[in-house]
Formats: C-alpha cells, structure tokens, sequence
C-alpha cells in the first residue's frame, strides 16, 4: 500500500511538473519572454519534458502495474533510458529497488507464514474443519502444468489435508494428455491400479489390506479422493450441447420464445450430461489472477484464492486459504434468477 501511495503521489508530481513546464514554454506566457542565458530554478522541468507523457501512462494504473511490473520492466526501462535523461534513469533504478525490496519482503514473510502454520505452531490452523469444502477445484496454468512432480506433489498434499473430491483443470488441456503422471502417482502413493485420470475413484491400497487383515479402518470419510480432470475444450463442448438442446426444447416446436433464466441453463446442462458439482473452493496457480477459464456454470459461487506461480507452492499457504474458507460467512442470494440476454 505504501508502494501504491508514492506512485500516485509520484503521478501527481509528474503532471504538475509537465503542466507547470508547457504553461512556461507556450506562446504569450510570462515566461517566454526570459532570456535564453536565463537558467531556471527547477532544472527538473527541462529534464522530464521528453518522457512526461510517458510516466504518466506508466503511472495512470499502480495497481494493474504492480501486478505487470516484471513482464514490462526492461520494455519501460528501455523507452527511458532512449530518452537520456539522467534524472528519470534515477528514478526507475529508485522504483525498481522499491519494489524489489518489497517483493523480497513478501515472499520471505509469507514462506515464513506458510512454515509456521505446516509446523503446527498456530493453534488455529491445527484442527482444520473441511466439512465446508465438499468439492476443491485447482486450476493450474498450462505451461506450470506440464510439471508433472510439482502437481503430483500438490495431489498428495490435498489429499493429507482430506480432500475426497477434487477437480484439476487446465485450460490447454495438458493434464488430460499426461496419463502417466497418475500411474507415477500410483507408484509414490502405494495406490491400487483401478486409478485413472478421469473421475473414478482413486483407492490407496493400504485400505485393501487393512480389510483383508480383518481390521476396522478408523477414518472410513477418507477411504478415497475422486479426481475430475478437465479443460477448455470440454467447457466449449457444453456449452454448443445445451445451446442445442435449449434450441430444439423452446425455440423449434414453439411459435414463444421465453426468455432464458440460469435455471433453464442449468437444467439443460444436467440434461446433457454436464450437471457436476459447483466447486465450493478454487485455488489458483497461475501467474494471472484469473480463473483461466474455468466453467462459468460450476463457478457462480465459488470462492476463488489466487496461489501464486505453481513452483512457489506451500503447503501452509493451502492450510491457511481452506481456513480462511472454513471461516467466513458467505452471503448471496440463491433464489434471484439471472436472465440471458
């Protein structure tokens, strides 16, 4: 919030200064009579006359900066250093220090965050109730998905929580095309061979053999964890099914044509086939804070926590965002239809 604060106060400074400068050198003013031996008591005016309009487009929107600030830092560090003014060079090597300070201190408090609540030193965070969290959704970004030990990694995290339904999705598709990251999967976790990547359910086989030895399993709830893996392509196919069926239900056999609530939606995606379970919780693992795609259909009132890049997972960070889920009262008015236009 700081770092927000002096860029804003850094665009104000920035348009006085250019305002302040055009109004010296324009025709008729004042000051377009002074000598030219006349040196001004502001050097700094002279210096930002070339790249003010260009800091102020740098400095119009802090917080989508902040959050496109290390994919455009050479491009902007470029369009001054072309410029040749010493004093903006300053000032970017100034806010390039700033904000790397910042993001330093970030992460450090918040993997030191993450290792205190997997530690168990929070009292809070140590009997975690996911009662509320019937059905997890993950959305990983295609490109950190192809990382098939980082969410390996993540899928036995989830399921030492408790998970017993879980959906991984992906917009390209790569987690689908990687069949053999659950037999690796099976393999680590000691897991039967009935496991495959679309929605079966996924038994571990130790509880095959506490039944063969006669013995009671003391956690029956967590016998298995369903796994759904999807993409984009299936979100499309669903969509052109229930516009079909939506066609030929109301607008084929009939001379009215009604008007469309989500109730008609919903119902004529149960009807193809595609009427699953809403995520209560998303988890986020992408370097954009976005769904990526997600179903819009299962996502109305889904609670969505942005994770970060997948390869900075921590198990703390899940702990504390399925806390935070756990603990919230959530408000929203189920019964108010909302019509397609």
């Amino acid at each position: 919030m700081v770092l927000l604060y002096l860029m804003q106060f850094a665009l104000f400074l920035f348009k006085r200064l250019a305002r302040r400068n055009k109004e010296r050198t324009a025709p008729g003013s004042k000051s377009s009579y002074f000598p030219q031996f006349y040196v001004s008591p502001f050097p700094v005016l002279s210096l930002l006359e070339l790249d003010a309009d260009r800091l102020m487009a740098f400095f119009s929107r802090p917080e989508s900066t902040m959050l496109r600030f290390r994919g455009g830092m050479h491009k902007m560090y470029a369009c001054i250093s072309s410029g040749g003014n010493l004093v903006l060079r300053l000032l970017w090597h100034l806010m390039h220090l700033i904000v790397s300070i910042c993001y330093f201190v970030n992460r450090l408090v918040k993997a030191l965050e993450s290792f205190l609540i997997s530690s168990g030193v929070f009292k809070r965070y140590k009997n975690l109730d996911i009662s509320k969290v019937k059905y997890l959704a993950v959305v990983i970004d295609s490109d950190e998905a192809r990382d098939i030990m980082k969410v390996l990694e993540l899928l036995r995290w989830l399921a030492d929580i408790g998970f017993k339904k879980v959906c991984l999705y992906d917009k390209e598709g790569v987690l689908k095309k990687s069949k053999e990251a659950l037999a690796l999967w099976s393999k680590s976790e000691i897991m039967s061979k009935n496991a495959v990547i679309n929605g079966p359910l996924i038994q571990k086989r130790s509880i095959f053999v506490q039944k063969a030895n006669g013995v009671e399993d003391p956690l029956p709830e967590r016998k298995c964890m369903r796994l759904e893996v999807i993409s984009f392509s299936d979100s499309k196919h669903a969509v052109a099914e229930a516009a079909n069926f939506l066609l030929k239900k109301h607008y084929l056999n009939s001379d009215e044509k009604p008007q469309l609530t989500e109730r008609d939606m919903t119902d004529a995606l149960k009807a193809i086939g595609y009427g699953t379970l809403e995520p209560d919780l998303m988890l986020i693992y992408a370097p954009a804070r976005c769904h990526m795609g997600f179903p819009a259909w299962r996502s109305r009132y889904t609670e969505m926590v942005h994770m970060g890049p997948l390869k900075s997972m921590k198990l703390g960070a899940i702990i504390k965002a399925v806390h935070r889920h756990t603990t919230v009262h959530q408000n929203y008015d189920v019964h108010k239809p909302v019509y397609f236009k």
